[in-house]
């Protein structure tokens, strides 16, 4: 995306829960902490990128080797042996588990490929800025969620220290490694690491570590933890029953959709629990109106130099008399989610009534004011203006098409952290 003025277009960042969505994700309508809200009534632990089980295994023994490293438990992670022990592990995966499915796998790609030295460095990490889109930024709040790490420190809590020491410290015993050579080899900024060589065995029991299958004592762990919330669970019981629910999508394909959201939300009645069927309804009668106008607003930025008229008549052409899929009251109903501005919320609204009537006018200036206003709120400037009756795109994609209202009422465009609780029962679906 650029600017009129050739800028590069740089990052926008949201308040809300910060364990969201990747920092410095660009949100122009503010819609971002609206389908949070939504989504931490039935998922309040994970993230939209915080979907796998081996990953918190990676974080769970690098924060307790991190703390371990500072001398003092307890005392937080070092920064420095977290970002080696994630070195090491995605280089383990890849080459002796075969497994390409973590953050860095396009870097861990190239180095194996090209036969380059294996450094674990803190300063040649896996990912352009590896402290900010590795585990340590992006797993720790889960973790903290789930009852795993410490809210004052990046230091593992009690029963996650005993568990690292129960089962995971274990496997590199079994490999002859002990846990202080492993604290001392990850404590030496670039060492260089030979996989076939003399870390042979370093790197067997950490592949064997994260191996896809389960050990004894790890599913009812994860299960506690990451798949219902663990103790402090903020759903009151909601995410466990939709992880149970969720049980019955993991064989074959799954699409998250309204359909599927309103199916769940008939087995969630139907298993007594009316609180997680109606925030699942309120999801579907949510996405209803933000998806569209996520999508819309894309083909608005490219509308630049169209009159206001014009950019209606074009909208009219696509999405005809109006998208009947919205539920105007039900979406004036879910007001404790939008936005505390009353100004934005009446916005919303407004919205929701003008594209649902068919008042394509109407919505466009709406869309417009309400970028306008989330964007003062960040201290930025509009990304599209009315100057009079014409549209002046401040920023472009180019021009695009008018989102197709049949795949509007058959997709859902935010995933309320759904996707990802489906992740984390994967793994736990065939183990005690």
């Amino acid at each position: 995306m650029r600017s009129n003025a050739g800028a590069p277009l740089g990052p926008f960042f949201t308040e809300l829960d910060h364990r969201a969505e990747i920092k410095g994700s660009r949100d122009p309508l503010g819609i971002q902490p609206i389908w949070t809200r939504l989504g931490r009534q039935i998922v309040g632990n994970l993230t939209t990128v915080s979907d796998s089980l081996r990953d918190f295994t990676v974080l769970l023994l690098g924060l307790y080797l991190a703390d371990q490293a500072k001398g003092q438990s307890g005392a937080g992670a070092d920064l420095g042996t977290f970002l080696r022990w994630e070195q090491l592990c995605a280089y383990a995966r890849a080459r002796v588990n075969g497994d390409w499915h973590f953050r860095g796998v396009d870097q861990v790609r190239k180095r194996l490929g090209n036969g380059a030295a294996l450094t674990l460095s803190r300063e040649q990490g896996i990912l352009s800025d590896q402290k900010t889109y590795g585990l340590w930024g992006l797993y720790t709040m889960p973790a903290r969620a789930s009852g795993l790490v410490r809210e004052d420190a990046n230091a593992l809590l009690a029963i996650a220290v005993e568990f690292v020491e129960r089962h995971y410290l274990r496997v590199f015993a079994d490999h002859g490694i002990k846990a202080d050579a492993l604290r001392k080899l990850l404590a030496m900024d670039g060492r260089k690491l030979q996989l076939e060589g003399k870390d042979a065995a370093l790197a067997k029991a950490t592949a064997a570590l994260l191996r896809k299958s389960l050990r004894q004592g790890e599913p009812g762990f994860y299960r506690e933890h990451l798949l219902f919330g663990g103790p402090g669970d903020a759903t009151n019981g909601r995410q466990q029953q939709l992880a149970h629910i969720l049980s019955d999508t993991l064989d074959g394909s799954f699409v998250l959709s309204p359909a599927s959201v309103m199916q769940f939300a008939e087995r969630a009645r139907k298993a007594n629990d009316d609180a997680l069927a109606q925030h699942l309804n309120n999801i579907r009668v949510a996405d209803a109106v933000l998806g569209p106008m996520a999508l819309l607003f894309s083909w608005l930025l490219g509308a630049h130099g169209a009159t206001l008229q014009q950019a209606a008549i074009d909208l009219g052409k696509g999405w005809g008399k109006g998208l009947r899929m919205i539920d105007t009251d039900a979406f004036a109903a879910l007001r404790e989610f939008l936005p505390a501005d009353t100004g934005l919320a009446d916005a919303w609204v407004a919205i929701a009534h003008a594209a649902r009537a068919g008042d394509y006018e109407a919505l466009i200036r709406q869309l417009v004011a309400v970028n306008a206003r989330v964007m003062e709120a960040r201290g930025g400037a509009a990304w599209v203006v009315l100057q009079g009756e014409r549209l002046e795109a401040r920023f472009q994609d180019g021009p695009g098409r008018v989102p197709d209202p049949e795949a509007l009422k058959s997709q859902m465009t935010f995933p309320y952290f759904i996707p990802s609780l489906r992740a984390i029962a994967a793994p736990l679906r065939k183990v005690a």
